[in-house]
């Protein structure tokens, strides 16, 4: 009485085989690679600290001055096209072609320039010749202060001065020279934390930097759950041996 039929036990049996053994399959896996387990744990260990240290390091510089040059610029007097037309500039006879240029200028980094942050002033550089003429076409946020040195033109520099350049203020000047559309054009100066401001496309933009902060985030996200896992795994097979040295243990007398 009270026995179950043999069938019956069978198919309990076969019922019990087909649920899903996951745990106890990487449980009976760690026990027989004991070393390849530790291994993994030591290389995940390892990838949640450099992902960690990349978010949470401040490699970012905390200010970094960006300009661009337009790359189409407008030539407003062909010489070669109007050889009986007489141009002077401030009673000096202009012999070349005249040319006008946009330049922008952008605080990409993470903290705004001010102007104790100038250690050379940055001043926009046309090589080899004269500026005629400068103007800002896009100004600058209200209360940047931004504006122009203009004592320097003859020697084809302008330079640029403000109070404050915040985070993605983009002020643009326009130049006008005497030269073609080929003529070089740069910007040169110093501030702290740079040596020299960096060139980046038209439009100015350094995705290289604005990018970053989601990349941390990726990292940091990744990094926290690769030590969460290695974490509870290493726990689980502690508490997984203690029971399993416990149930056995030989029996006191």
């Amino acid at each position: 009485m009270g026995k179950k039929p043999n069938g019956e036990c069978q198919f309990n049996r076969n019922m019990n085989s087909e649920k899903p053994m996951t745990w106890s399959r990487i449980r009976a896996w760690v026990e027989r690679h004991p070393a390849a387990f530790w291994l993994l744990n030591l290389l995940g260990s390892i990838a949640s600290l450099v992902c960690l240290y990349i978010a949470l390091y401040p490699r970012n510089p905390q200010s970094r001055l960006t300009y661009s040059v337009q790359p189409v610029r407008t030539t407003i007097v062909k010489k070669s096209r109007a050889s009986d037309l007489s141009v002077t500039y401030q009673g000096m006879s202009i012999t070349d072609d005249i040319t006008a240029a946009q330049v922008a200028i952008e605080n990409t980094g993470w903290q705004p320039i001010r102007t104790d942050d100038i250690i050379t002033k940055p001043e926009i550089v046309v090589s080899n010749s004269r500026i005629l003429g400068v103007g800002i076409s896009v100004p600058a946020l209200e209360g940047t202060d931004f504006h122009l040195l203009t004592n320097q033109m003859a020697s084809g520099r302008v330079q640029l001065d403000w109070r404050i350049l915040e985070k993605g203020d983009k002020p643009v000047v326009e130049v006008i020279y005497a030269g073609d559309t080929e003529v070089p054009i740069g910007i040169q100066g110093r501030i702290v934390g740079q040596t020299q401001p960096k060139r980046v496309s038209w439009p100015a933009v350094d995705k290289g930097v604005t990018s970053l902060p989601a990349l941390r985030t990726v990292l940091f996200i990744a990094g926290s759950l690769i030590g969460l896992v290695v974490l509870v795994v290493v726990i689980s097979s502690i508490v997984v041996r203690i029971r399993k040295s416990l149930y056995h243990s030989p029996p006191t007398a």
